[in-house]
Order: structure tokens, then sequence, then C-alpha cells
């Protein structure tokens, strides 16, 4: 064992250097207090070199005020093309939507429900003008009875309305 250079006193980042703390593997160990008063034991190794310049704290402080959103220098105007070619629009703090989704619920003037989708007319998935996209619905009755036919189709026109009259009430 060689002789222990005394870094009592010292400072390294946010730590100042207390006690020496033993040694263990051959590493020399510090008792070491952040400038926040966490006390923890440190490698003198990682002290000098600066790969530990404090408890944790001073990654918090950087990631409490690191820029999200909006406010990131990376910001492109909340929106991106996903794998498969669609939209996607920044909506809220870490939420995007599709974007011919968002114009469907925009122009019915409600959310769509889950058994509704929305299609592009001409294929583009970039392409959300709204005469490019119409609503599909892909509920279907269970069974193929005319009775249940009949009820299925009342149900379709109470929920979305008719063109046109039916004659059916």
């Amino acid at each position: 064992m060689g002789k222990i250079i005394d870094i009592t006193g010292n400072r390294y980042g946010r730590w100042t250097v207390e006690r020496y703390a033993g040694q263990r593997n051959h590493l020399t160990l510090w008792q070491c207090r952040c400038s926040c008063g966490a006390v923890k034991i440190q490698q003198k190794s990682n002290l000098i070199s600066g790969q530990s310049k404090s408890c944790g704290c001073l990654k918090r402080e950087y990631l409490d005020n690191y820029p999200t959103g909006n406010q990131h220098p990376s910001w492109t105007g909340g929106s991106w093309i996903n794998k498969d070619g669609y939209r996607l629009i920044y909506t809220r703090p870490n939420t995007y939507v599709f974007e011919h989704r968002l114009v469907m619920e925009e122009d019915i003037g409600r959310s769509l429900k889950e058994n509704e989708y929305v299609h592009h007319k001409n294929g583009q998935r970039k392409d959300n003008r709204l005469e490019n996209l119409e609503l599909w619905c892909t509920a279907q009755p269970k069974g193929q009875r005319p009775e249940d036919l009949v009820k299925f189709a009342k149900e379709i026109l109470k929920q979305y309305g008719a063109s046109h009259d039916t004659g059916t009430d």
C-alpha cells in the first residue's frame, strides 16, 4: 500500500472532501459532502477525473430547467411522419395524435369512437385535407339473421343519420 495523499477540504465539482474513508479493492475512498448537503463515499479517482461531480442534484437541476415541447431547441413545429407515413401532431405535453383523426373529429364535432376509422380516399397518408378523408365504421352484427341486420341498420341510421329518406322507422 502506497502513501495516501490527504485531499481533505478539497473541492471537486460540488463535492467537498470531509475525511478519509478507507480502501476497498485498491481504491482510495473519501467521505464527501455535496453542496446540497448529501454525504456519500466517493472514490478518489472519480473525484479527480471529474467522473463524479455531485450526488445527482446537478443532473436533477439540469433536467428540471431543460426546455421541453415548443421551448426545446430541436422543436420543429410539433409534427412528424411515422414509419407508416402518417403525420402525427403534438397536442399537449408528451402526446401526439394522428392528424387525419384530428381533422375528422373537428369536422364532426366529437371524438371518434373505437369502431370508427378515417380513410384517405387517394391513398396518400400525408394528404389530410377534409375532402380527401372519409369516416369508416367497422361495427357489424354478430349474426346474419334478417331481423338482426334490420336492427343493426336502424342503429347505424340513428347514429349517423340518413343522407336521404329510406322509408324505414
